[in-house]
Parts: structure tokens; C-alpha cells; sequence
């Protein structure tokens, strides 16, 4: 069921610098010089209205990387966990406080960010969200 959920963060982005660890920011304004860089995925925690929440850990070989430049967001995952890059997508942004806005106009908030963890709510509706959490590559 789960080809994971990370390819509908995949999708929507398709579609659409430093500090210690503990001191990060949990929403409010984003320092987008924090935010450049490459990130890995290494879980995703799914939040429905009225079910337990469900965390989900991305398996050994498979991949969602996403990069961030000052202007655009590319993403490469290894959909199907062959160790191969599956897709490549870019897409421009814009960041105003924690809200990541594509060029299709999808939203994404960041929830978290400090030097080296990177949390992004993504399919956020009435129903619920889901988190996916990142590990800094460079």
C-alpha cells in the first residue's frame, strides 16, 4: 500500500545553513540560508483524524532526497528501492516564515528545522497530515 507515502511528497513537489542541533526552529520564520542544501528521508509519521498515527521507516536501499537552492527545490527518489534514482523533478519556491510554496502553488510547512533534521508537513487537510522527517546530506 505503502510504495510509501514519501512518493506523495514526491509528487506534490513535482508538482509543485548552520547552527547546533538544538538550537532550531520549530515553525515561526525560516532562515532560508539553513534550509539550502540536500536532505534524506528517514521516516514519515501519518496523522488521521480519529487513528492512531502511523510511522512508517524508509527502508535500507530506497530513496527520497530533496535539494534545496535558494530559488528551487529538486527531488530524486529510488521509488521502487533498486538503489537506482527513479525520477528527478524541480520545481522553483518561494518561503515566507515556515511555509514552502511551489510553483503550482502547493503548501508545505516546515515544522521543524535545525542544523542537521529538516521535519516537512505535507498533505495536510481535514483528514489529517503527514510529517516527513529528513537527515541533513550536506
Amino acid at each position: 500500500m505503502k510504495k510509501f507515502k514519501l512518493l506523495s511528497l514526491c509528487l506534490l513537489l513535482t508538482i509543485m545553513g548552520c547552527s547546533k542541533d538544538d538550537d532550531g526552529n520549530n515553525g515561526g520564520d525560516i532562515n532560508k540560508t539553513k534550509l539550502v542544501g540536500s536532505w534524506t528521508a528517514f521516516k514519515e509519521i501519518d496523522h488521521t483524524v480519529g487513528e492512531p498515527d502511523e510511522e512508517y521507516t524508509i527502508p535500507e536501499g530506497c530513496s527520497l532526497i530533496i535539494v534545496f537552492t535558494t530559488t528551487e527545490i529538486s527531488t530524486q527518489s529510488d521509488d521502487d528501492c533498486d538503489g537506482n534514482i527513479d525520477s528527478i523533478s524541480t520545481s522553483g519556491y518561494t518561503l515566507n516564515g515556515n511555509i514552502i510554496t511551489d510553483d503550482d502553488q502547493a503548501n508545505y510547512t516546515i515544522q521543524s528545522l535545525t542544523a542537521n533534521k529538516l521535519v516537512i508537513r505535507a498533505d495536510e487537510d481535514a483528514d489529517g497530515y503527514t510529517d516527513i522527517y529528513f537527515n541533513r546530506i550536506n
